[in-house]
């Protein structure tokens, strides 16, 4: 890193982050106001009232300005969304142990006194479906809904913005409706916000130079986060939309870059504790990918793309969320470059394989929002993080059904029974927050963003974009396929306990039934390229994706599936209990598409052929597959034969953590010692100290994979504080 680089990452560090009143205040200082213009246009005043009258504060050594809240590295709230819920943590949030936020006294008082009375019978999530919808979503069990906090997640067009600027973009919005006003609105503040940083030629005008092209990004990146949830608003394909200002300087460029990537680090979601079990690590999912193919084909890896790679090298920032597309005529020094710096230790990137999406998608042009997600960049409003569907749940409640069951088929139709059923609450629901968003909470700097709504003249909550559609989560699928795996073996082919037996071992959660619960244990685990779990999690995958069929939202898109967890496979896996596949009551589930702790006996390839042997075209809205090895295994070119055999094969997308489990432990039992260790959680990178003491234990209890040839004395297994061990195939 540059002298620069380094100053600014190491304030960023130390800063410890906070809660900003600033937003809150301002959009309750706006709609106090008695108006009886339409809500779009309502909306599009509110924003640009924040972006005129927000702190504007510039910090040393920056070459990029503009901040996303009054402090260094703070989080907004959203009262009129999910924020006044947020505010259950208000007298703790600088006291709890997991995510503290600093909050002045000042900034509480305010809160309490003139935005909670305002907002608390007018937020979105009280407008839905009243207040068993409330309980419901205030303590998840079938199903979290995301949307009730905002849609957001989507690529924006910022190719567009930067050759048109927003002068561009309000000469398109010409109209007099009440939308093409409120796109000049947005318009005006944006430029306004600029203008406040000194900074009077972009966003307003088409980007010359790549100090201009960032520096307008940045400015639509803050913009889009004020504006709605800020979660999953992803920059997309950064190597490619850059290019054309890019005047071949590689050190100017380096630090550019650099500065791009500490500036997305400055923003925080504010989430109670509740909502921290879904969401841990203070993740924003600001995705960036780089390489693929352009339009026809041809491979799109360009100077840029190497520099992204050394900056996720140098840099070690929790964001962006950086993607590495991978396709058959990727260029050899392209991967063995991911390859490397993976197995520094950088976590980033994730990799993706091009020939499974591009078919899937039936584009060429995609990038990744938030987490995973594959999209149509700049065109594409699909909501990709809609809802997470607690998948074990259904099983579990099958299980009060089926001890009269005489074949595995038949526990597998009582899942399918219960599963429609949630699925079917589910969309009920959802139709009723999308059409809340779409009445209450339109987002027009985002419509002006999102091919199709201008030419449409219609907002993007209400269908406006070119592609729209809904993706919703199946959580704890290998769960439900390692318990189908356990009742054939030890049930019905091995005779080895009834059903009855089973379930009631599962109901004392186990306790006095240790020998039957070994022999469930032992029974074929999802991660060993075993066709009989492999079989079942691909049969709950699909019946998942078959769930959705025909289903639509009300922007006329699909509901469509996904396959990854964020943090919710241990917020889920709290409230479900044991289950047939030998796991215990509120142990996790797995994460994503990743096996269970320790299940994964056979190694890193066995793993990689289980997952890549998955039907993974029916997880349109993407996949998580966690692979972590220690950096003894990863030297010498096999990381890269582990990745690119994966692809081969057919896997979707691999996220790889090259850790060393000792450090891992220090970490945990020693808070603060290792302030910039960056971990792969599900889909995103957090720092270890963000995430709970539970998933801590979650990310040290995966499988750490350890080539044996490496030790002349191989080292002994890490153990836990309870005395568990680390698994080492």
């Amino acid at each position: 890193m540059t002298p620069r680089l380094e100053r600014l990452r190491d304030a960023i560090l130390r800063t410890r982050p906070a809660v900003c009143a600033e937003r809150a205040l301002l959009v309750t200082e706006y709609f106090r106001r008695p108006s009886r213009e339409p809500m779009i246009v309502r909306k599009a005043e509110a924003l640009a009232h924040v972006l005129r009258r927000k702190r504007m504060r510039v910090y040393p050594d920056e070459l990029l300005v503009g901040c996303f809240t009054s402090h260094r590295v703070g989080g907004s709230l959203y009262p009129e969304l999910h924020g006044v819920a947020m505010m259950e943590d208000l007298f703790r949030f600088e006291k709890r142990k997991v995510n503290p936020l600093a909050i002045s006294p000042a900034d509480r008082r305010r809160l309490l006194a003139e935005v909670v009375p305002f907002w608390l019978p007018r937020a979105l999530p009280g407008r839905v479906k009243g207040l068993a919808f409330l309980a419901d979503q205030w303590n998840p069990t079938e199903y979290l809904i995301n949307e009730t906090g905002g849609i957001a997640h989507f690529v924006p067009d910022y190719a567009r913005l930067l050759a048109l600027g927003t002068d561009g973009i309000r000469r398109e919005a010409s109209g007099d409706s009440p939308f093409a006003r409120a796109v000049r609105i947005v318009c005006d503040g944006l430029d306004d916000f600029a203008a406040g940083y000194g900074c009077v030629r972009v966003p307003k005008q088409p980007a010359r130079t790549l100090h201009d092209a960032l520096q307008s990004i940045l400015f639509a990146q803050i913009a889009l986060n004020l504006e709605s949830l800020d979660n999953g608003i992803s920059p997309g394909r950064l190597d490619q939309i850059l290019l054309p200002c890019y005047d071949g300087d590689r050190g100017r460029a380096f630090e550019l870059l650099g500065c791009f990537a500490l500036k997305l680090c400055e923003i925080v979601p504010v989430f109670s504790q509740r909502t921290t079990r879904f969401h841990g690590g203070l993740m924003s999912g600001q995705a960036v990918a780089i390489g693929g193919t352009d339009a026809e084909g041809r491979d799109a890896t360009n100077e840029l793309t190497y520099l992204f790679l050394d900056v996720m090298d140098a840099m070690r920032t929790r964001q962006p969320n950086y993607h590495a597309r991978i396709h058959a005529g990727s260029p050899d020094r392209y991967r063995a470059r991911i390859a490397e710096v993976l197995a520094a230790g950088s976590v980033s990137p994730a990799v993706y394989n091009d020939e499974v999406i591009v078919p899937m998608l039936r584009s060429r042009d995609y990038a990744m929002v938030g987490c995973v997600e594959p999209v149509v960049p700049g065109r594409s409003f699909l909501s990709t993080d809609a809802a997470l569907v607690n998948l074990p749940l259904c099983l579990d409640r099958a299980l009060g059904r089926a001890s009269a069951c005489r074949s595995v088929e038949e526990v597998i139709g009582l899942f399918g029974e219960e599963l429609q059923e949630v699925i079917d609450r589910l969309v009920e629901d959802l139709h009723a927050v999308e059409r809340a968003n779409a009445r209450l909470h339109p987002t027009p700097l985002t419509s002006a963003l999102l091919g199709g709504c201008i030419e449409r003249d219609l907002d993007a909550t209400a269908g406006g974009a070119t592609y729209n559609g809904s993706g919703l989560q199946g959580v704890g699928v290998v769960d439900v396929g390692d318990s189908l795996a356990a009742i054939e073996t030890v049930v019905f082919r091995e005779g080895r306990a009834t059903m009855s037996e089973a379930i009631a071992a599962c109901r004392a959660d186990f306790r006095g039934r240790e020998g039957l619960r070994s022999r469930l244990l032992r029974a074929p685990k999802y991660g060993n390229d075993d066709p009989l779990p492999d079989g079942f999690a691909a049969r709950a995958m699909r019946m998942f994706a078959e769930s959705l069929k025909g289903r639509v939202n009300t922007r006329g898109g699909p509901y469509v599936a996904g396959f990854y967890s964020m943090t919710s496979h241990q917020g889920f896996g709290e409230i479900v209990g044991a289950l047939p596949s030998g796991r215990k009551r509120g142990e996790p589930f797995s994460s994503g598409l990743s096996p269970g702790h320790g299940a994964d006996r056979r190694g890193p390839t066995a793993a990689l052929r289980s997952v890549a042997g998955l039907p993974l075209s029916c997880a349109a809205n993407g996949v998580n597959f966690n692979l972590q090895i220690d950096p003894w295994a990863a030297r010498d070119g096999r990381l890269r034969a582990l990745i690119e055999g994966a692809l081969d094969a057919g896997a979707m997308q691999e996220q790889v953590n090259v850790l060393d489990p000792k450090v891992l432990l220090e970490a945990r039992d020693q808070p603060g010692r290792y302030p910039g260790l960056l971990v792969r959680v599900s889909g995103y990178s957090a720092y270890f100290d963000d995430l709970s003491p539970a998933m801590k234990d979650e990310v040290i209890r995966r499988t750490f994979h350890i080539s044996q040839p490496f030790f002349a004395n191989p080292p002994p297994a890490c153990r836990l504080k309870q005395g568990e061990e680390v698994r080492v195939p």
